[in-house]
């Protein structure tokens, strides 16, 4: 079967709809709380500043050592900063 550009592109757009954004708000808490920009947070731990937006957005996941890395910059647990990460199987 053969599928056009374009409705790829609209299956594209479809998939970032349906990403729940709402599963890293103490994320974007920590972050607001300490007045932290994404910009300043990715120079602090030497990631590019797209990454540390789609980790945001729950478009992206850190690996393990980032993941060590932004709990250690928040003086926080994994747990309490990305729930959604702790209640994957």
């Amino acid at each position: 079967m053969w599928v056009s550009i374009k409705s790829t592109k609209t299956l594209r757009k479809e998939s970032y709809a349906l990403v729940d954004t709402r599963r890293r708000d103490q994320f974007r808490k920590y972050r607001s709380e300490f007045k932290v920009s994404q910009r300043q947070l990715s120079l602090a731990l030497n990631v590019s500043e797209s990454h540390i937006r789609n980790i945001e957005s729950g478009r992206g996941n850190p690996d393990a050592k980032l993941l060590f890395k932004i709990a250690n910059y928040f003086n926080a647990s994994p747990e309490d900063l990305f729930p959604d990460l702790a209640d994957m199987d």
